[in-house]
């Protein structure tokens, strides 16, 4: 085995071709079924810490003209001269491989025949001094007694290297016949090799013992490394000729790890996989070709200007047009009959040669359904970027077009499960530490030659760093950094901490952070959010607008991601369409076809589509979603003087009849649906205390109120801020303004709130950004199942987008001995993981705490609800059986998306 360094984009290249290539050439593989539960990791060998760069033995020479190369490894068992001199048949061959069988220098005196002496460690021309130690050697390499040579007497020192080149240059000159019996061409090139091999590892392993020292061997050595060189490349170009695949597999293999920077050997090694294929491609199914296709794009990239000359890229071009042309025949045959399978046939043809002409008028010409998925929604995506997404709108679009390392699905059983996303696998672990493998042939949408690496993980999670006081980088800061391993798609990520789910932590969105690094590009970039790569299953085509003036944010196909041997034919819709939904609209839409998922379905709506009347019966299900980790607020912003009072807060939020307001503006009749909040903690969960007594209590509201406004000398005024844009909202910051105000004073109330409804742009940057309210009614959802309180409420994270935008505990917000205690408290939860004995006991006397305090003032928890078309089936991967919206996350809702489809 060698080790060897090389750059980084080099050793990704090299590794990928010579890993395609042995594997094809193997004459068995076994599939590899993609795995949905983590293996164990090895306990006999301890893991590396993570950011340990990999180890390469120096040379103990200190002399900088040495030869340095890497040594390879004597103690694999691998075969030596004397072995295979035992094992050779031909008597020509065996006396070769015998006679520099024992490594030997040869001395010549003024008197008499050369003598074989061991190894001398400097070249003739830098012997110095009166005379010199040789240790003389028999020819059967037994040593004699060590003897002084008088340098006088010296007329030359021919070393074992220069007597194997001269050797193996004579023992190749000759022809076939020239042997007795003959000896094929080839097998004299695979003795040569063998020989000059010897020579080679000799050399190395004498430099690194100090064996061989000076600056007169690199003009013996490079000459030898060089004619090896040259051998390998006759008998690799010998073996292709007769189509010997796995043999070519294996001599590519070790000229890749002994050359790993010479660029005509990486080079050759490129063609010898695209030669296999060409040769090979005809008997195989498409997969075959899709190799054949990425093989073509790394050999064109690697050398663009040779590779535009070679008649072999021309040869593999011709079978990639011809093999897609054979598909869209293929596909016009069976439009009527499997229009389904037509559709794949043409989706494959089109990966094989993205430049065929009108595929999207060949799919119209011959009546093959074009699948569009209608989505209604609330709003359009502005923002597309993993790290500046904003909205549910924008993260929905990010959950399309980027792919974390794993995805998180539900699961009727156990709740949920974590199944492979870019991730090869489910990673190994140890403790604070997972190792990952990207899936092979992950490339960047905008890039059919741009391959996803470790590097694009380890630049993501810095970009995360760079607004790891923002909501969207959640996790990401108990990330202590990605190392890379011995394989260029391998890598390590490493936790500062134990976590209560520490796969969740590696579902970070992964973007082409190499080229955005490189261009200097932050995170926050407006341009890349809005005209995003990733690696999804869809990439965004900006907005268009349909001849009714409906506007859409339209995703289409990425023709990269069904390159995937595991990806074929996906995604199996054609293009996803958002649209922001008219209620008067939706059921003429359904029907029409014109919608087939209806998001952000308002309460009062869902009656309307369920009745007799809508024509919807049979045709579409609606569902109510329960939310667990959303959970709306009255935030309050603690830079204001006023409401630095504990007294007011509290009353506040003691004058909120929560049930009323539900009733009156949300619930629309049904009493089942939505839940009001007597804490932090969103009900039913593991973190809302049981028991708890509502927060409602109007006279203990007019006696805080009363006391906090007294203070003041006067009447308070607040500002209640809101997105308009939401009627239900609205109406319910009306209610709450007549509550809140006849709690302070039944005449004359003594605290005034204005009201203050604005776009959900002024939204999101007077509270968000700009920190411009006093209260404002927000929806927040806790980014996790540990509810993790201190991550919303930390002080360090109370500047621009930060996650406390409420400004609690910063500098200057007045806060006491209780918000201390309650703090302190939140920073133990923290560090625990402990749930059943310690966490859900703590969470008792942090409710208490937090409802005395008043962070925020907690409302309720909306359920939502959907509305799905009947043709539309959502399925989890390969599996048969339907999902129903209801198990999605509403917030990002387009899980494995990939495996949807229209009926």
């Amino acid at each position: 085995m060698f080790s060897f360094r090389m750059s980084d984009s080099g050793r990704r290249g090299l590794a990928a071709a010579l890993g395609m290539l042995l594997l094809a050439c193997c004459l068995t593989l076994a599939s590899a079924q993609e795995e949905e539960e983590a293996p164990k990791a090895p306990t006999q060998k301890p893991l590396p810490k993570v950011d340990e760069a990999p180890k390469v033995p120096v040379p103990k020479t200190t002399d900088p003209a040495t030869p340095r190369r890497p040594v390879p490894d004597e103690g694999d068992g691998g075969p030596t001269l004397a072995n295979e001199a035992e094992q050779a048949s031909h008597p020509q061959v065996r006396e070769l491989f015998r006679k520099y069988a024992i490594p030997f220098d040869e001395l010549y005196t003024e008197k008499g025949p050369g003598m074989r002496i061991e190894p001398y460690p400097d070249t003739y021309s830098d012997l110095s001094g009166e005379s010199i130690t040789i240790v003389p050697l028999l020819n059967n390499g037994k040593s004699l007694p060590s003897r002084e040579m008088k340098l006088t007497n010296v007329r030359n020192l021919r070393s074992y290297e220069k007597n194997i080149s001269d050797e193996v240059k004579n023992f190749l000159r000759k022809q076939p016949e020239d042997f007795n019996p003959r000896l094929p061409r080839e097998d004299q090139l695979v003795a040569a090799e063998k020989v000059l091999s010897a020579g080679v590892r000799f050399h190395l392993s004498a430099v690194e013992s100090n064996q061989r020292r000076g600056k007169g061997w690199r003009t013996i050595f490079n000459p030898l490394d060089n004619q090896l060189r040259a051998v390998r490349q006759q008998l690799l170009q010998t073996v292709i000729e007769r189509k010997d695949w796995q043999r070519a597999g294996e001599l590519a293999l070790k000229m890749g790890v002994d050359y790993p920077d010479d660029p005509e050997i990486t080079r050759a090694i490129y063609r010898v996989e695209l030669q296999r294929l060409v040769d090979t491609v005809r008997d195989s199914g498409d997969a075959s070709y899709l190799s054949l296709r990425e093989a073509l794009q790394q050999y064109s990239r690697l050398d663009l200007l040779n590779s535009a000359k070679d008649p072999l890229v021309d040869t593999a071009r011709n079978q990639l047009r011809a093999r897609a042309l054979q598909l869209v025949s293929e596909a016009k045959g069976i439009a009527e009959s499997e229009p389904s399978n037509a559709m794949l046939k043409l989706n494959t043809a089109e990966q094989l040669d993205p430049e065929l002409a009108d595929l999207d008028r060949l799919r119209s010409t011959l009546k093959l359904k074009y699948p569009i998925l209608y989505v209604g929604m609330s709003e359009l995506p502005q923002y597309l970027s993993p790290t500046l997404a904003r909205s549910e709108a924008d993260r929905r679009a990010v959950e399309l077009i980027f792919e974390g390392l794993l995805d998180r699905l539900p699961d009727p059983k156990l709740g949920y499960r974590y199944r492979p996303s870019l991730a090869a696998r489910l990673p190994l672990g140890a403790p604070l530490v997972r190792e990952f493998e990207i899936r092979s042939g992950s490339f960047w949408s905008d890039d059919p030659n741009a391959e996803v690496t470790a590097a694009d993980i380890r630049g993501s999670v810095e970009l995360y760093r760079q607004i790891a006081a923002r909501p969207n980088a959640t996790g990401v800061e108990l990330l202590t950094g990605v190392a890379g391993m011995s394989r260029p798609l391998e890598f390590r990520i490493g936790l500062t901490q134990g976590v209560f789910d520490p796969l969740e932590r590696m579902m970070f969105k992964v973007m082409p952070a190499t080229r955005l690094l490189s261009k200097g590009q932050k995170a926050d970039d407006v341009n890349f959010a809005a005209k995003p790569v990733g690696s999804g299953p869809f990439r965004y085509m900006g907005r268009q607008s349909d001849t009714t003036g409906r506007e859409f944010a339209v995703f289409r196909r990425n023709p990269q991601y069904g390159r995937r041997s595991d990806r074929l034919g996906l995604p199996l819709l054609s293009e996803i369409r958002f649209f922001v939904a008219k209620s008067s609209e939706v059921p003429q839409d359904f029907r029409t076809g014109r919608l087939h998922l209806m998001l952000d379905l308002p309460s009062s709506q869902v009656g309307n589509l369920q009745s007799a009347t809508s024509g919807l019966a049979g045709l579409v299900d609606t569902m109510t979603v329960r939310q667990p980790r959303m959970i709306h607020m009255l935030a309050v912003n603690h830079r204001r003087v006023p409401l630095q009072q504990a007294e007011l807060r509290r009353g506040v939020s003691l004058a909120i009849d929560r049930d009323t307001v539900l009733k009156d503006v949300y619930r629309s009749g049904n009493d089942d649906w939505h839940r009001s909040l007597n804490g932090p903690f969103p009900p039913g969960t593991w973190a809302s205390p049981s028991g708890g007594a509502p927060l409602y209590n109007a006279v203990l509201a007019t006696t805080f109120l009363q006391e906090a406004t007294q203070r003041t000398s006067g009447q308070v005024k607040l500002s209640l801020v809101y997105c308009a844009e939401d009627p239900a909202d609205a109406q319910a910051c009306v209610l709450l303004k007549s509550q809140i105000e006849s709690a302070s004073g039944a005449d004359k109330p003594r605290l005034l709130l204005e009201l203050q409804g604005v776009d959900r742009a002024t939204y999101h940057k007077r509270i968000f950004q700009e920190h411009d309210f006093d209260l404002a009614y927000v929806r927040y959802e806790y980014p996790d199942d540990r509810f993790n309180l201190a991550w919303l409420l930390d002080r360090n994270a109370g500047g621009y987008e930060g996650r406390n935008f409420l400004g609690y505990l910063t500098d200057g917000t007045g806060a006491g001995d209780g918000d201390a205690q309650l703090a302190q408290l939140l920073r133990e939860m923290n560090l625990r993981r402990d749930l059943p004995g310690g966490l859900m006991n703590m969470t008792g006397e942090v409710t208490r705490l937090f409802n005395e305090r008043v962070p925020f003032i907690p409302l309720w928890q909306l359920d939502r609800h959907l509305a799905k078309h009947r043709d539309l089936e959502i399925r989890f991967g390969d599996s048969t059986e339907l999902i129903s919206p209801s198990q999605l996350d509403p917030s990002i809702v387009f899980q494995q998306v990939q495996t949807w489809k229209l009926k």
